[in-house]
């Protein structure tokens, strides 16, 4: 609380300061007063020190928005450590399929949530770059600042199941899968599946759970498998549902070539 001598004062400064006159601001063409005190006459724009705040704050709230994007993508994220530095620059095309593959890729990541379709899916056997390239735009499309899980499905299910008869939950995995931008689908159809005497398996249900969260949502799904192999893979009553809610508004990009992983031994 201010004392009498210091409000006084206050007062007496307040006395003899006068507005005599007034100017248009150069940056904002606010009206901006000039005003007399005793020294001299000081002429300063409110409304540029106000938009200057708001731009630090919104500054502010960016990087707040980016931070939360990240601690989402490390906490949910679970990618193969060998993807761990993939990306467009060090993914080298050994097939005429994989060099159309690397130029749809960058083509989505740099114009992520504008294209005509929202999903990919890479199709192709094993080692011919499929995660490779969907590491890559996530990567792209995280730098964008927007929200990015990437899921190594196999890994997905085994970390699920492993909530079962503990304290925790799976909920806030399925949560966090439906409200990301964007969602990688690693692997499908690599994960263990055990089917029940119906033909159906807990697996399924799980991946028709998120696959219809991520319904008209953007999505990068790779898989070694056709669609028909996914329907008797995930069982009569869901591999159909499965296959026809991840395909909507999904373009198919088929990549062959040899395994990029062998090496000469």
């Amino acid at each position: 609380m201010k004392s009498f001598k210091e409000a006084v004062t206050n007062i007496q400064i307040s006395s003899r300061m006068q507005i005599v006159g007034e100017r248009i601001c150069e940056q904002c063409d606010a009206s901006v007063p000039i005003i007399k005190t005793p020294k001299g006459k000081v002429s300063e724009c409110l409304n540029c020190e106000n938009l200057a705040m708001q731009e630090k704050y919104e500054r502010q709230m960016d990087e707040v928005e980016k931070r939360k994007h990240e601690i989402i993508f490390n906490k949910f994220s679970i990618i193969p450590e060998d993807l761990m530095n993939a990306s467009f620059n060090n993914y080298v095309p050994k097939h005429p399929t994989q060099a159309d593959a690397l130029k749809k890729a960058v083509w989505y990541s740099n114009n992520f949530g504008e294209t005509e379709f929202s999903s990919l899916l890479f199709k192709g056997s094993f080692g011919v770059g499929k995660s490779h390239l969907s590491k890559a735009i996530s990567d792209g499309v995280k730098g964008k600042g927007k929200t990015v899980i990437y899921i190594d499905i196999p890994s997905l299910i085994k970390k699920i199941r492993n909530t079962f008869g503990t304290n925790q939950t799976d909920e806030e995995i399925y949560a966090a899968i439906e409200k990301a931008d964007l969602v990688i689908f690693d692997d499908l159809g690599a994960e263990r599946v055990k089917k029940d005497e119906s033909g159906d398996s807990w697996v399924a249900e799980v991946l028709f759970q998120m696959f219809t969260s991520r319904t008209n949502k953007h999505n990068v799904i790779t898989t070694n498998c056709t669609s028909e192999q996914l329907r008797q893979r995930y069982g009569p009553l869901m591999g159909g549902r499965i296959v026809s809610r991840m395909m909507k508004g999904t373009k198919v990009i088929p990549v062959e070539g040899e395994d990029m992983r062998l090496k000469e031994f």
